[in-house]
């Protein structure tokens, strides 16, 4: 019938509308898809684009520094490298070719504000105590190191650079006297896995060999107990002169037997480069002493010089005197001491008179005196009011006490008083004192027995 077919024709119109109705449905997910994929990659590259800033700006600003940072290392080693330096006039009359005496030490800052572009290291006459000049290492690596030799009137006598090389680092090194033609070449000849032997030789200007050094680390143990030791030598074996490392400070002494045969500040620029290059001018140590005079406090609260305490005596913060000793000290191992907090008008006032391995402390921290910030030198002058005139030598003093405290103020009573230990610092069963004991075992047995012949 009528009413039959049409109802069949709007099935059919159903039937054929209703796919494009989820047709046009999928297609206006797609597209709404498609627009939120687009706007997330879109959003995605404004917040990448931001990171991407930032980490140019981060890139821009460590480019600057590495920069600055490559101009002042090729100032440095134009520097160090170049002929500069010496005074267009030939040094002082008055000076010898050898420049110093044949025995002197060289004294290492603990610490020094310039430390990033060069280091200073006194040079004392060792016999006679007194301060001839210093000597000026320049740096831009540990193989481009330059030394000047620079005396009391800031002048530059001597220089030491290295001779560079295109191909890689160089370890030799061009010693020149200012004003002279005096020349020499060190050549290091340390073999590579040797940490614990080095050697250096000498040529003069022709190239001829005329001494060799041979350095030994001795008594190597794990309390920084160890020290470097060298010989020098001429091609026929006789001893020229030695270098040695101070156990208690950070010194080198330096002795030339033979100036005839080389000069002494050639052996001055072995002990400075070697102690430079092989971060051999440290060292640490335990123990210390105060000079004759120091006050030490007693238990009843009186003062008493520290020479005259005795043992059995009661004193504040320690307790009872067990020990008592009595040392030898040069004047690069002896410090003047003031709190940090308290102004010092003059080290004859307020200082006290302290060997640099002793603790001390400070700001509420124990600190070798050497490192500490209320540690300065002695004068010449000061030290030579301490020594025996026969050794140059000052006569020092420690306690050990019952609770390892002492309480100590200067000869002169007028400055305040400070907190030391004492020279033991911890009790004899510490477990620290049974492992130091092992490695000075280790360090005796290492030089082997006594001869028979000598006993």
């Amino acid at each position: 019938s009528a009413a039959g077919a049409l109802n069949q024709a709007l099935v059919h119109i159903g039937c054929v509308m209703r796919p494009l109705e989820v047709e046009r449905h999928e297609l206006l997910n797609e597209g709404n898809s498609e627009s939120g994929s687009a706007s997330e990659e879109e959003e995605t590259k404004t917040c990448c684009g931001l990171r991407v800033t930032a980490c140019c700006l981060s890139l821009v600003v460590i480019g600057i520094l590495a920069a600055c940072s490559l101009v002042l290392k090729v100032v440095q080693l134009d520097y160090v490298l170049s002929a500069a330096g010496c005074p267009d006039v030939p040094p002082p009359e008055d000076i010898s070719s050898h420049i110093f005496s044949p025995n002197t030490t060289i004294q290492f800052e603990s610490w020094s504000p310039h430390f990033l572009l060069w280091e200073d290291a006194v040079v004392v006459d060792t016999p006679a105590s007194i301060h001839v000049g210093y000597w000026r290492a320049a740096w831009v690596s540990t193989y481009y190191t330059r030394y000047d030799f620079i005396n009391d009137k800031e002048q530059t006598l001597l220089k030491a650079r290295p001779l560079f090389s295109w191909w890689g680092p160089n370890l030799n090194y061009q010693v020149e006297r200012c004003g002279t033609q005096s020349v020499h070449r060190l050549q290091d000849t340390s073999p590579w896995f040797g940490w614990w032997y080095k050697s250096w030789e000498v040529h003069d200007s022709q190239g001829v060999l005329v001494a060799t050094c041979y350095y030994n680390l001795r008594g190597a143990t794990l309390f920084g107990q160890n020290w470097w030791e060298g010989d020098i030598r001429a091609p026929s074996g006789v001893q020229i002169g030695h270098i040695s490392q101070s156990t208690s400070d950070n010194e080198w002494f330096v002795s030339n037997f033979r100036p005839d045969l080389l000069p002494n500040y050639v052996l001055g620029v072995l002990a400075m480069n070697f102690a430079i290059t092989n971060n051999a001018h440290t060292s640490s140590s335990g123990g210390g002493s105060f000079a004759r005079g120091t006050l030490v406090q007693s238990q009843n609260g009186s003062w008493l010089p520290i020479e005259e305490v005795q043992i059995g005596d009661s004193l504040a913060l320690g307790g009872r005197v067990q020990a008592r000793m009595e040392f030898e000290a040069t004047w690069s191992e002896l410090f003047l001491y003031s709190p940090p907090t308290i102004k010092v008008a003059s080290e004859e006032q307020q200082g006290i008179v302290v060997c640099g391995g002793h603790a001390v402390q400070e700001l509420g921290s124990w600190l070798r005196v050497r490192d500490a910030k209320g540690a300065g030198r002695l004068t010449a002058e000061h030290h030579l009011s301490l020594a025996s005139a026969e050794t140059k030598k000052a006569r020092v003093y420690d306690l050990d006490v019952e609770y390892h405290r002492l309480r100590i103020r200067p000869a002169n009573g007028l400055g305040s008083a400070v907190v030391f230990a004492d020279f033991s610092e911890v009790d004899s069963d510490h477990t620290l004192v049974a492992d130091f004991e092992k490695g000075l075992l280790a360090s005796l047995n290492s030089d082997g027995p006594v001869a028979a012949s000598d006993l």
